[in-house]
């Protein structure tokens, strides 16, 4: 029996691209946002998934996730969203990835390295202040690169801060950006701006790629575990590490098999719920590395499943609902779902 696992459903993955790609453009192409594990997804099931249904275009953080995907048959368009340290030339080389450029030092050391052109996407910092070549400096960027012999700019990206008047601004200092590139760099294709929730908030501003993470995920993982024991304490009985909860009645305990070295963040000690047998559960006391704790009524039993995440009868806990608790976002709550937690993927 399986202490933790996850549910990823795939056709639910799919309908939220479809959901997406119809408020679209249809000149408009999708990047699949594949980092961090496809956020806590499964990279590689999620790409062969998104592949079926035409996406052929992926974004990573890292050249360990884009070495993933290739070593698993995966052969589409791979965009790396960062620059690595110049020590991994090689292995941009080698793996055959787009790869994102901001400095011009770099770029030169990959012209130099590489034997035929290496395709690049010039990431412009139009307000985020975490990387990229400020809009002043991309004329003079842009003019090098166009020297190098083995560099193909074939694309220009941004990225958004926030969904309000200041992701406007960006998008328009980004317009003007793409208009000045396009004059010096006429093969430049591949301009993109929008993540899941720009292309929701700024629909004018779809360029010809959106790059869709966050949005692709909601509602497709399920978080599951099971009811180890059960056991009724005491008045005035503690439970867990630091006695954060005392009974004030005799109280009936469910342990069940998952804890923060999972994912289930100590956050939600004494706040969090479960659900059993389609009934809300609370949690008490606080969360352990493997185990946590849920008072609950005499249907629960031993061996009974455990959702943590996702749907079970009328009741629903989302990821969202354990971010509010936790003071966070959704992502950090996916992504957060630890490696040892097994992922069973389902249509």
């Amino acid at each position: 029996m399986k202490r933790a696992f996850a549910e990823i459903n795939l056709a639910k993955l799919a309908d939220n691209l479809r959901h997406y790609r119809a408020g679209l453009r249809p000149a408009v192409s999708v990047m699949g946002i594949v980092k961090a594990d496809a956020y806590g997804h499964g990279a590689v099931p999620v790409a062969r998934r998104l592949l079926r249904e035409g996406v052929n275009y992926f974004g990573v953080a890292w050249l360990s996730e884009a070495a993933e995907l290739r070593q698993n048959g995966i052969a589409a368009s791979v965009l790396v969203l960062s620059q690595p340290d110049p020590r991994y030339i090689a292995e941009i080389i080698g793996l055959k990835v787009v790869q994102a450029v901001y400095d011009y030092d770099f770029a030169a050391r990959l012209s130099q390295a590489a034997e035929q052109k290496v395709r690049v996407h010039i990431k412009i910092d139009t307000g985020m202040n975490r990387i990229g070549v400020k809009p002043d400096g991309l004329a003079d960027l842009l003019k090098k690169i166009k020297d190098l012999k083995n560099i193909k700019a074939e694309g220009l990206f941004t990225h958004l801060a926030c969904l309000d008047d200041s992701g406007r601004r960006q998008l328009k200092l980004f317009a003007e950006c793409a208009a000045l590139a396009r004059d010096i760099l006429p093969e430049i294709k591949c301009i993109h701006a929008l993540n899941s929730g720009g292309t929701l908030a700024f629909p004018e501003a779809e360029h010809d790629i959106v790059r869709l993470g966050i949005g692709l995920y909601r509602g497709v993982l399920t978080l599951k575990s099971r009811v180890m024991t059960v056991k009724t304490i005491r008045a005035g009985e503690a439970v867990s590490y630091g006695a954060a909860f005392v009974a004030d009645r005799p109280t009936r305990l469910a342990t069940i098999s998952i804890g923060y070295a999972d994912g289930l963040s100590r956050l939600l000690s004494n706040k969090g719920r479960v659900l059993i047998r389609g009934g809300r559960y609370a949690l008490c006391g606080n969360i352990c590395m493997d185990m946590c704790m849920a008072i609950v009524d005499e249907q629960v039993e031993a061996g009974d499943e455990v959702v943590i995440i996702g749907r079970q009868g009328a009741e629903e806990i989302t990821a969202q609902e354990l971010a509010d608790l936790t003071g966070t976002i959704d992502y950090e709550i996916m992504c957060g779902i630890g490696k040892r937690v097994p992922r069973e993927f389902k249509e």
